[in-house]
């Protein structure tokens, strides 16, 4: 990583990061290191100096990440999904200029003030469209839904309505990482619980709520999640009504009527995934992809596989490395 890599200092956000100049390659290795892996693309004018700084904090299993920027295309897809195992949320404030966000098939204008969610397991660009300063609390998948599980219901939205949470969160950030050198394993611990909370509200955002407000725009947000995380074993209808923020009765409810329920729509497209996986050219073992598909026991997978399709995985795993 070039002399640009991120630093372990204090920044203070709106403006006060002290960026240099670099090249988008050198920007694209710090964000690959503080966030997750991406490519930087310059869209400044060409006698403009492209320039950056990025500060990255941690404590407990939370990184506060800063990044001053001047105009450029960031984009993590397919080779970047590919190529390393990031498993994270981050949820970024954006304190100075703006951006266009695109999260999976959604996109939104991000402007100063806004908080917006992303997902590390999908594919995303952020077009930064002035010189900008944001700050990124970035949280480990598993802890993030233990805590807050409507983030992955959340991802690509700006998370607006809450301004004055969002700037009692800006101060109280601040404030921490100043004081984090000082504090000892308690005190990281409550300032870690403390950071959760904001999350917590500035998720529960009204904006979300009216989203997704009428049963048919729930109802699309729900299969696209159940589409997305089809490999994640903790998938279920109980963990899908958490991440939507509604009860169990009433996401029973947007389906009612329908020939399959929540629970056997996600083993079928499961199964689906499994079959088109073992018929490939070069097929993963049966127990690689019994895992990968979020089952927990390969003897289950098996019959579950033969009593949808009629014949074992193993023979369309057999079938596929005859050919």
């Amino acid at each position: 990583m070039s002399d640009g890599a991120a630093q372990r200092r204090r920044a203070t956000p709106g403006g006060c990061l002290s960026s240099q100049a670099v090249t988008p390659t050198d920007f694209a290795e710090q964000l690959s290191a503080t966030h997750a892996s991406c490519t930087v693309h310059r869209t400044s004018l060409r006698d403009e100096t492209f320039r950056s700084a990025i500060t990255r904090v941690e404590f407990d299993d939370l990184a506060f990440v800063d990044v001053a920027a001047t105009r450029c295309s960031v984009h993590r897809g397919g080779r970047q999904l590919a190529r390393d195992d990031s498993d994270v949320f981050g949820i970024q404030l954006l304190i100075s200029g703006q951006e266009m966000v695109g999260h999976g098939r959604s996109s939104a204008h991000v402007r100063a003030g806004n908080v917006i969610v992303w997902d590390s397991t999908r594919p995303f660009t952020a077009e930064a469209l002035s010189p900008l300063v944001k700050r990124t609390v970035i949280i480990p998948r598993e802890r993030a839904l233990a805590s807050c599980p409507r983030l992955a219901g959340v991802a690509g939205s700006p998370l607006r309505g809450r301004a004055s949470l969002v700037r009692l969160f800006t101060a109280f950030t601040d404030q921490l990482i100043h004081e984090l050198p000082n504090l000892d394993a308690i005190g990281r611990r409550s300032a870690a619980a403390a950071t959760f909370e904001f999350l917590r509200g500035l998720v529960g955002s009204s904006a979300y709520t009216a989203a997704v407000a009428s049963r048919t725009a729930l109802r699309e947000a729900v299969e696209l999640y159940i589409d997305e995380h089809l490999t994640y074993a903790g998938l279920s209808p109980e963990s899908i009504a958490a991440a939507h923020g509604i009860s169990l009765r009433t996401l029973y409810n947007l389906f009612e009527g329908e020939s399959e329920s929540i629970a056997a729509r996600v083993r079928r497209r499961r199964l689906e995934g499994a079959r088109a996986q073992l018929a490939t050219t070069n097929p993963p073992s049966v127990t690689d992809v019994t895992f990968s598909w979020g089952f927990s026991d390969v003897a289950h997978f098996s019959r579950v596989f033969r009593r949808h399709f009629g014949e074992p995985p193993s023979a369309v795993r057999r079938s596929a490395l005859s050919h």
